[in-house]
């Protein structure tokens, strides 16, 4: 994800470096700062992240000389399959690793991350635990207990060409928290800018597109605005959620986008709306508020904004949310030194780092304070509302991985035509079979 890129230089930049040797000072009575020893932990993170982290570590071996901290990244193609082939044979590294937000419940159940409860209750000061609010600590937890610390999170909104709205006679979305789209007013928005220019037969202009095309990430604001849940309380049965009358309600909508309404495009996978967008092919499309920057790098001359994201009228607000995490590997060695990297690299200066870095949008609200020149500007403000008020996160679930993927085959398959409750039902079926396998891990 690309964020602003500032040097520490700035004015704002200043304000880091007294943050970190804040933590320093802070942390300088902690059990740990009269280690002699030199300890080595090892790191194992999403490799796109490379400037906030090797901040981040150089500034926490700074302030503890006795721990060298080993970066290890890889790619986000690799990232997932390392964790799993390391941690499954209970290996000692990597002692601390970033943890994809939805797999935090997987983790903790297989045993690849530790509960920190006992060991937070030695920082508070760094910890700051109020900071966080009560959904981030929840999606952090599993069965009470906390196994990883939010290192930043994301948020979704509506992109839109104001062009394509002028050229075609179209009065454009709202921009206000206040002035909110419901999906029906989006699409017929888009079915007005659906255009054939050159009457060949091919559409030349789309109304609306997803960013992430049929994945469940996006997908989700669509069942969770009509109120419904992805899997039961306890994560571990879909049918009766992923099939049921309102997650089809969820998939018709989708499926219409596609089939009936034609004002999304079949062809498209994701990363390719960004592009059309920029072209002029795409009026409105949902994604990230950091596409705002690649827009305004790739695209200078594009006369575009933002609105909110939409939901169904009689139906909650939902924008999809979650991030980055950090967790500490049960098998360490190292465990104390490991957990205090942790908190450290979390703490509020380093997650004030982390998002002048490119780390996502903020998931302590103490940030927002910090950033309010920033926040002010209009798609920074969507998403800083949205995630305090209307953020939507993933089921917390062992199985989240098999969840999404058998849900992206759903929706995949949803638009190309299959009915919703043919492609739901068999997916919930599919999810139940391999959830199966965590009922004894969690009894």
């Amino acid at each position: 994800m690309l964020l602003p890129q500032c040097t520490l230089g700035s004015r704002f930049g200043k304000y880091v470096g007294m943050c970190v040797l804040a933590v320093s000072i802070m942390a300088s009575g902690t059990i740990l700062a009269g280690a002699q020893d030199q300890v080595t932990i090892k790191y194992l993170y999403e490799g796109g992240h490379r400037a906030s982290e090797t901040t981040k570590v150089h500034a926490f071996e700074q302030s503890y000389p006795n721990i060298k901290v080993v970066l290890e990244p890889l790619p986000w193609t690799e990232f997932f399959t390392a964790i799993e082939t390391k941690l499954a044979k209970t290996s000692d590294t990597p002692d601390v690793f970033e943890v994809d937000v939805p797999l935090n419940a997987s983790y903790a159940v297989r045993g690849f991350t530790m509960p920190l409860d006992d060991y937070l209750e030695e920082y508070p000061d760094l910890l700051l635990i109020d900071d966080y609010p009560p959904s981030a600590l929840e999606a952090s937890s599993y069965n009470g207990k906390i196994y990883s610390l939010p290192i930043c999170t994301s948020i979704q909104i509506m992109f839109f060409n104001r062009d394509l709205f002028t050229q075609y006679g179209i009065e454009p979305p709202g921009i206000a928290v206040e002035e909110r789209l419901f999906w029906k007013d989006v699409v017929e928005k888009a079915k007005a800018l659906t255009v054939d220019e050159n009457g060949d037969g091919e559409t030349d202009v789309w109304g609306f597109a997803f960013d992430q095309v049929d994945r469940p990430y996006q997908m989700l604001a669509l069942w969770q605005s009509l109120g419904q849940r992805g899997l039961s309380p306890d994560g571990l049965t879909a049918t009766g959620y992923c099939d049921s009358p309102k997650s089809i309600q969820a998939g018709k909508f989708y499926y219409d986008l596609y089939n009936t309404w034609k004002v999304t495009p079949k062809g498209f996978g994701t990363g390719q709306t960004v592009e059309s967008f920029g072209a002029g092919r795409i009026a409105m499309f949902i994604g990230g508020p950091w596409t705002a920057f690649i827009l305004k790098r790739k695209y200078p001359d594009l006369n575009w904004d933002v609105a909110p994201h939409p939901y169904f009228e009689g139906g909650k607000i939902a924008s999809p949310t979650g991030c980055w995490q950090i967790g500490v590997n049960p098998n360490s060695k190292h465990k104390e030194e490991a957990v205090l990297f942790a908190v450290y690299s979390t703490s509020r200066p380093m997650a004030a780092v982390a998002y002048e870095l490119g780390r996502g949008i903020p998931v302590r609200e103490s940030i927002y304070e910090l950033y309010d020149f920033r926040f002010s500007e209009h798609w920074w403000s969507l998403a800083k509302y949205d995630f305090l008020n209307n953020a939507a996160w993933r089921p917390l679930t062992p199985g989240y991985r098999e969840w999404e993927l058998s849900m992206e085959r759903a929706y995949s398959s949803i638009r190309g035509g299959v009915e919703p409750q043919e492609a739901l039902s068999r997916a919930a079926g599919t999810i139940d079979r391999q959830l199966k396998k965590y009922l004894t891990l969690v009894e």
